[in-house]
């Protein structure tokens, strides 16, 4: 909905503009205004508020807004496009104030920005891992470098995890170091085969088009080296090419850890032609309601949840992704797909519920991605720990051993 918005500066001039917002379910009434339209309607605004931010601490702070306080600069044909603003006032502001920092102390309720400039290459850089995809790469340990680096030194860091993220109680009262080793195919994969269940087949409407086309999206400057490693990397076991009638765009997003930088397909206009189902979805408060009385836990995680479901042959073609380096179809399910936490829940319930089959009490929950086993004694958890790693073995479900915790008591 549209809704015109009228704000008053320090200096009682009013500014003006109509915005186009969306609506989101909920009770809130917050309006949000973001930076890019901020800026482009509402920029001598923003110079207002930021010059009476710069005058509040000009006495304790030796910085000024010299070079953006003209009227030229003001004028508003500067803020034609967001691009113009950021070539120009943006980059200014941005300079770091270096040695005016030493010895000086922000307001009370404020803080700096950085305070040097950054020259340096960010080192996460050097985190993702030259790939050869282009040649094909089909030696399982070649693959195994681009998921998780050198396959000794994975296992290296698994037996590591056995000794630190196992209790000692577990390690000397069972046989669960035995255990673990046995099963470390659990946790550490000569290769990329998705789980052993059913491929998912998706649903159309009877009205989804015989073609879909888009133009790649052009990928920011800035991400595109990482961003094309990352895609070569995805490419020794996640896509392979395709020339299918349906193409949707390719989203690059940062994320906080390595290698920081998200791959995701924009399939907004596929599912708007998906047609499914519903699917249910464990309620938390139940599960912690039936968690009572366990006295210890094994915590696990799902590794590249949505990457181990099979895609079949037509739903991979409908699902392809057009990028600059060309049209390539997920082999297992993605991001972004409107059905996929349903259909990943169904997933697992299919590899996981019935371990509860034969018992007095559940003892097995499953949410998405994360599996937490309860039980009474170490014993106890030893024998259902080595029932779901047969499962896990026999369903081909791949665990995050760095994010596994076996032996919990809370």
């Amino acid at each position: 909905m549209e809704l015109p918005l009228r704000f008053t500066d320090d200096d009682g001039v009013t500014h003006e503009a109509t915005f186009l917002f969306n609506v989101l379910e909920g009770k809130g009434r917050d309006v949000i205004v973001d930076t890019p339209l901020i800026f482009n309607d509402l920029g001598p605004l923003f110079l207002n508020m930021i010059s009476k931010a710069v005058r509040t601490v000009e006495t304790s702070v030796p910085m000024s807004l010299s070079a953006i306080s003209t009227e030229k600069l003001l004028s508003d044909e500067m803020f034609a496009t967001v691009g113009e603003w950021t070539d120009t006032i943006g980059e200014q502001m941005c300079e770091p104030l270096g040695e005016n920092y030493i010895g000086v102390e922000p307001p009370e309720g404020a803080f700096f920005p950085w305070r040097y400039a950054i020259d340096e290459p960010a080192p996460e850089d050097d985190l993702i891992p030259e790939a050869d995809s282009h040649s094909g790469i089909t030696d399982s340990n070649k693959m195994l470098a681009f998921l998780y680096g050198d396959i000794g030194e994975v296992k290296s860091r698994y037996k590591d995890w056995i000794e630190t993220n196992v209790t000692s109680s577990l390690l000397e009262n069972t046989q669960m170091r035995a255990l673990l080793a046995e099963y470390m195919c659990c946790f550490v994969k000569s290769e990329w085969k998705g789980m052993n269940i059913p491929p998912l087949k998706l649903e159309f409407k009877d009205d989804a088009p015989e073609r879909m086309f888009c133009k790649p999206r052009p990928i920011p400057p800035r991400l595109f080296e990482a961003a094309k490693k990352e895609f070569e990397r995805m490419l020794t076991y996640f896509y392979e090419s395709s020339n299918s009638a349906w193409v949707s765009p390719m989203v690059v997003a940062s994320k906080a850890i390595s290698p920081y930088i998200r791959l995701c397909i924009d399939l907004t206009r596929v599912n708007s032609h998906l047609k499914y189902g519903h699917y249910p979805i464990p309620n938390v408060r139940h599960m912690i309601e039936e968690l009572q009385g366990f006295s210890c836990f094994i915590d696990a995680d799902v590794k590249n949840g949505f990457h181990g479901y099979i895609l079949d042959e037509d739903s991979r073609d409908r699902l392809t992704v057009t990028t600059p380096m060309g049209n390539f179809r997920p082999k297992f399910m993605p991001e972004g797909l409107a059905c996929a936490s349903l259909k990943f829940m169904e997933a697992m319930n299919m590899c996981f519920d019935d371990l509860n089959e034969g018992w007095d009490r559940k003892w097995c929950f499953v949410l998405h991605d994360n599996i937490l086993i309860g039980g009474f004694s170490d014993d106890d958890l030893y024998t259902k720990m080595k029932l779901f790693l047969q499962r896990c073995k026999e369903k081909n479900v791949y665990l995050k051993f760095e994010k596994t915790n076996i032996g919990q008591i809370k």
